[in-house]
C-alpha cells in the first residue's frame, strides 16, 4: 500500500513539474512576442515619421511652386500692360480659399467608371515584383508612403 502512495506521489510531482515547465515556455513565448509587438510598433511609428516629414517637404515645395508661378504670372501681364496699375499679389492661402469656393457644374457621367484605389495599385505593382522606389515613381506617391501601405498588409 505504502508503495502505491509512494508511485501515486511520485507521478504526481513528475505530473506537476511538467506543467510547471510548459507554463515557463509559454511565458517566454509571450515576452517574445511582446517584444516583436514592441519592435513592429516602434516601425510603424518610424514610418509614419518619415511618411509624414515627407509629406511636409512635398507641401514646401509645392508652396514654393505656386508662389513662383504666381510671380512669374503677375511678372509676364505687367509686361503686358505697362501702363496699368500693378497687379495685386495674392497669398497662397488666398489662392486656396478662392479654389474651395469654386464649385463645378454638375454633369451626370454616361457610364460609371471604376478607378484603382491607390493601396490596390500599390499592392498590385508589390505583387508583380516592384521595388519600393518603382511603385513611387509609377505611382507618383512618396517612398515612405509606399512602405507605409506595404507595412499595414503585413
Amino acid at each position: 500500500m505504502f508503495e502505491l502512495l509512494l508511485v501515486v506521489s511520485l507521478l504526481m510531482h513528475g505530473f506537476v513539474i511538467f506543467w510547471i515547465i510548459i507554463l515557463i515556455q509559454r511565458i517566454r513565448n509571450t515576452e517574445n512576442r511582446v517584444d516583436e509587438m514592441n519592435q513592429l510598433k516602434s516601425e510603424i511609428e518610424d514610418v509614419l515619421v518619415a511618411y509624414t516629414t515627407e509629406m511636409k517637404e512635398e507641401n514646401e515645395r509645392l508652396i514654393q511652386r505656386l508662389r513662383k508661378n504666381n510671380e512669374q504670372t503677375v511678372t509676364k501681364l505687367q509686361q503686358k500692360t505697362p501702363h496699368t496699375p500693378p497687379i495685386k499679389q495674392q497669398s497662397v492661402n488666398e489662392i486656396v480659399e478662392q479654389s474651395l469656393e469654386y464649385k463645378p457644374p454638375i454633369e451626370l457621367p454616361e457610364q460609371e467608371t471604376y478607378e484603382k484605389s491607390y493601396h490596390a495599385k500599390v499592392l498590385e505593382l508589390f505583387d508583380l515584383g516592384h521595388s519600393y522606389e518603382e511603385i513611387a515613381k509609377t505611382l507618383d506617391m512618396g517612398k515612405g508612403e509606399v512602405e507605409l501601405i506595404l507595412k499595414f498588409r503585413q
